[in-house]
């Protein structure tokens, strides 16, 4: 029913359109009857012009301002003539009365300036997803045909050499199914040991370890977390833990109700220190999860970076089964990527 009403008002008739003024003329008739019919059943004048309202607003939002005002206009004759006394007549003997239809003109007016503000916004915005769309598949294209002949050259260049071509192609691989989960996850939901297998599965596994509940995690925060994760592990490989030969990687994770915290540490790398100046990935750490009432803090230890993230869910998650297969020691809490 709530999926059937939010689909009712994103319905869009062109303004000023025969169409357009029918629906407002037809919403104003449908608020008569139920005015009328409230008279029969508990007596004129017991209720309010209440069902006016609705109609007005229903008739700007989907009909458009000329839609609106039109409703309005008929919903204020309508309610001086039909329902105000003396009945039948545009006559007001009560100062009481010409207060009430002042009022009730009032409040359309600002029914039908909010409604169509409101109309417009969400215009505006559907524009602006469908842009935001049509730009990330256009830069999805782009990434992986780059991706593409990267690898094409690669195995033509290394064809003499096919140990390194293979642990080269499968990292590869495992950057492209990265690249293509962060594009294409708007619609499908995902697991914070799934997002950090698929991340982590270009590295060395036997220098990455996890202790992560694997927790369902909705479509959107999936995405945002694909992005996190994707730049501390390309932060690892290039100054961090994973850019030397004897660097490791420790995540952990606990769930209290709704919120999710992950724990990031990096030890045995270069020393690190904060960044010289702001860039694409303190941007993405300040802001990411703050739409979740998250945060994301980072530490440059003298033994390593340090990132705590946390963020809460709508519905508490249910972990289930624990990322991946156990270490060799059989241990339920700890995972080797």
């Amino acid at each position: 029913m709530g999926d059937f009403f939010l689909n009712f008002l994103h319905l869009r008739l062109r303004p000023r359109s025969w169409a357009a003024f029918a629906f407002g003329l037809s919403c104003v008739l449908a608020a008569l009857v139920l005015r009328s019919a409230a008279d029969f059943l508990t007596g004129p004048g017991l209720v309010p012009m209440a069902p006016f309202y609705p109609a007005v607003l229903f008739a700007t939002l989907i009909g458009g301002l000329e839609a609106g005002a039109l409703a309005a206009g008929l919903s204020i004759l309508l309610g001086w003539w039909a329902f105000t006394p003396p009945l039948y007549s545009f006559r007001v003997d009560d100062m009481g009365d010409v207060v009430s239809l002042i009022v009730f003109a009032l409040a359309l007016a600002l029914i039908v300036a909010c409604a169509e503000s409101y109309r417009r916004l969400v215009a505006r915005l559907e524009v602006e997803e469908h842009q935001r769309e049509m730009i990330v598949a256009e830069l999805g294209h782009r990434v992986k045909n780059k991706l593409s002949t990267v690898y094409a050259i690669l195995r033509l260049e290394l064809h003499p050499y096919p140990e390194i071509w293979r642990k080269i192609q499968t990292r590869l691989q495992s950057l492209a199914a990265a690249d293509e989960f962060v594009v294409r996850a708007d619609g499908r939901d995902g697991s914070l040991g799934d997002l950090l297998l698929l991340t982590l599965a270009p590295y060395e596994a036997s220098r990455i370890t996890m202790t992560v509940a694997d927790v369902p995690i909705p479509a959107k925060p999936s995405t945002i977390l694909a992005l996190v994760f994707h730049e501390l592990a390309t932060n690892a490989a290039k100054h961090g833990a994973l850019s030397n030969d004897h660097g490791t990687v420790a995540i952990s994770s606990t769930v209290s109700g709704g919120t999710i915290s992950v724990d990031w540490v990096e030890n045995g790398g270069p020393p690190v220190t904060p960044p010289a100046h702001r860039g694409f990935g303190s941007a993405l750490f300040e802001r990411a999860l703050k739409p979740y009432q998250g945060r994301v803090e980072q530490r440059f230890e003298r033994d390593g970076l340090i990132c705590r993230m946390s963020f809460s869910l709508p519905e508490p998650p249910r972990s289930r089964a624990i990322v991946g297969k156990p270490a060799k020691d059989h241990a339920k809490d700890t995972v080797c990527v």
